[in-house]
């Protein structure tokens, strides 16, 4: 009785378990979703754990009780019914144990899509943060700060700021450190500071 109570409570545990195919992950997941995923799958994989060692355990009493029921020679019905209840406890424990390697690789797959989905997002925030900086540069080349006898030019088609230095006879040089540049490149409608 003991047997075909711990078989259909565990046939019935695992079989929605078996169902759930691994599915791709999208790639707007946030890491956070994808860690937790990680951890319910652990979770259950050691709950799944536990329940084949409970099985294993009931395996072994159960070869415990024929042991003695074969040597008090009982009626032949029961010990070969008692077998083939073992027998058939034997094959689902095998099933468990597929199912739990099936949800280790199930982890293992998780863990490297949450891994690459790191490197993606850490790639993406060094390239916003990149993108940022430039953006903050370029908007301040078109907003600078003017005192009364600053010489302000802005720059038109075709123009570099190897042309702008000689046409105002000064340097690249203090072009850029006047206008705090870090870069050669300007864009046209850009003002910038010349040195007097």
């Amino acid at each position: 009785m003991r047997i075909f109570l711990a078989i259909a409570f565990f046939g019935g545990v695992f079989s929605p378990c078996l169902s759930r195919p691994y599915q791709q992950l999208p790639s707007d997941v946030m890491i956070s979703d994808l860690r937790e995923e990680v951890n319910n799958h652990d979770f259950e994989l050691g709950q799944q754990k536990i329940q084949i060692t409970y099985l294993e355990n009931l395996l072994d009493e159960i070869h415990h009780s024929i042991s003695e029921l074969s040597s008090q020679k009982p009626e032949t019905n029961k010990v070969s019914r008692m077998e083939e209840s073992v027998k058939a406890l034997k094959k689902d424990i095998k099933a468990f144990q597929k199912y739990a390697e099936e949800v280790s690789a199930t982890l293992l797959e998780d863990q490297k899509q949450l891994q690459k989905q790191a490197r993606e997002i850490e790639k993406q925030n060094k390239e916003i943060a990149l993108f940022r900086k430039e953006l903050k540069q370029l908007l301040g080349a078109f907003d600078i700060e003017v005192e009364e006898d600053d010489k302000i030019y802005q720059v038109k088609p075709g123009d570099s700021l190897g042309k702008i230095a000689i046409v105002h006879k000064t340097t690249i040089k203090k072009i850029k450190e006047l206008n705090q540049l870090k870069k050669d490149q300007i864009i046209v409608g850009q003002k910038l500071k010349i040195p007097q």
